[in-house]
C-alpha cells in the first residue's frame, strides 16, 4: 500500500489511476482499489496529525500565508517553535510544521474573522486553540494585522516588504521635493 500511496503522492497522479489497466498491466504491486487508497492515505494522515499534536509544545507561533489560484484562496498554516533537544546530540533547532493548506470556509470571504475562525478550526484539529498562540508571522496586508489584533497576539509581518514600502515612499517624497 505504501508503494501506492508513494507513486500517486510523488507523481500527483489521480486515484484512479490504481484501477487503470495499463496501470496493472505494468506493475507487479498487488491490486486495490481508489477506495483502499483513500482510507489507507486517510488513516495516514490521521496518524501524521496525531504526531503533530503530541509534537507541538504548549506555546508556539503561527505563520500563515495566502494565495489565489483558479479563483479558488488558499491558506497555508506552520506553527513555529523551538526544540531545546539534547545538547550533546545537537538536535536543537527551529521548527516550521505544516499544520493545514487548503481554501477559506467561506471562500466568498476573505475578512479577518474568516481567517480567525479557518485558523480555530486548525487548531482544533490538534487539540490547541488561541491561548497557544504567542505570534503571527505574516505579510503585512490589513487582514492580517486585523487578524493578529483579533487573536490578540503580535504580528512579525514581512519585512522585506517594508522595506520595499519605504524605498517607494522615499521615492515619491524625493519626485515630489523635485516640484517644490
Amino acid at each position: 500500500m505504501h508503494a501506492w500511496i508513494e507513486w500517486i503522492v510523488h507523481l500527483d497522479l489521480p486515484f484512479s489511476f490504481v484501477e487503470s489497466s495499463l496501470t496493472r498491466k505494468n506493475t507487479n504491486l498487488p491490486k486495490t482499489s481508489v477506495e483502499t487508497v483513500i482510507q489507507k492515505m486517510e488513516m495516514v494522515s490521521e496518524k501524521v496529525m496525531h504526531r503533530i499534536a503530541d509534537l507541538l509544545p504548549s506555546q508556539f507561533g503561527l505563520m500563515i500565508d495566502g494565495w489565489t489560484e483558479g479563483g479558488t484562496h488558499y491558506v497555508a498554516v506552520f506553527a513555529i517553535y523551538h526544540t531545546p533537544g539534547d545538547p550533546s546530540a545537537d538536535e536543537a533547532g527551529d521548527c516550521y510544521v505544516l499544520l493545514s493548506m487548503s481554501p477559506l470556509l467561506d471562500e466568498g470571504s476573505y475578512t479577518a474573522e474568516n481567517h480567525a475562525e479557518y485558523l480555530d478550526d486548525v487548531l482544533n484539529m490538534y487539540g490547541k486553540d488561541r491561548s497557544n498562540l504567542l505570534y503571527l508571522v505574516a505579510d503585512n496586508c490589513h487582514t492580517n494585522s486585523c487578524l493578529a489584533t483579533l487573536l490578540k497576539i503580535p504580528l512579525f509581518g514581512c519585512h522585506s516588504h517594508k522595506l520595499n514600502l519605504a524605498v517607494e515612499v522615499m521615492s515619491f517624497l524625493s519626485r515630489c521635493t523635485r516640484f517644490v
